[in-house]
């Protein structure tokens, strides 16, 4: 851990293996998560299929925030590769959106989607507000952000993939410091 006054970001060569460990379970969930979300979509409601996924669903998303309040911890008390000299400031900045983008959508959909689930009474939740116009409506909204969110995590990993794809101050390629 870092002591006070300590920066996180050093010259090392590497992520800590927790985070390695912590990037990849995390990326195969969150495309897990799309994945089912999609497809539980596209069955009609009452399916039982439907519901076994919602839970599923459901499940791995509490996961996965839990997951991401683990890596936030670990990436905020571990010494952490620095940025690459090389790269402009727009690059460093849009590396930065990204990240935070992702950590954003990583605590931000599940909070969502639990959110749909508490109120929406058509996905088997508590319903805690009844079967009203204005509960519906404000449902379909979070369910609708929950959906678009999704769909910016596909974004900023397209935007990370490229990211990685890129080269350090050594000329090796970026992915390499995540790689178990």
């Amino acid at each position: 851990m870092r002591q006070a006054g300590e920066s996180a970001v050093t010259t090392a060569a590497r992520y800590p293996g927790r985070l390695i460990l912590l990037h990849w379970l995390l990326a195969v969930l969150l495309l897990g998560m799309i994945v089912l979300g999609l497809m539980m979509g596209a069955l009609a409601r009452g399916n039982a299929l439907k519901s076994l996924m919602l839970n599923l669903h459901l499940m791995t998303g509490l996961l996965v925030l839990f997951l991401s309040g683990v890596r936030a911890y670990y990436r905020q008390n571990s010494r952490l590769p620095a940025m690459p000299a090389r790269y402009s400031i727009w690059r460093a900045r849009l590396a930065q959106t990204v990240h935070r983008l992702f950590y954003g959508l990583m605590f931000g959909l599940p909070l969502l989607g639990l959110s749909v689930w508490a109120i929406d009474p058509f996905v088997g939740g508590p319903a805690l507000f009844g079967e009203g116009v204005a509960i519906s409506n404000a449902a379909a909204r979070l369910h609708t952000a929950h959906y678009l969110g999704a769909w910016l995590i596909l974004v900023a990993l397209l935007l990370h993939i490229v990211g990685a794809m890129g080269t350090d101050d050594q000329g090796r390629r970026i992915l390499r410091r995540m790689l178990p």
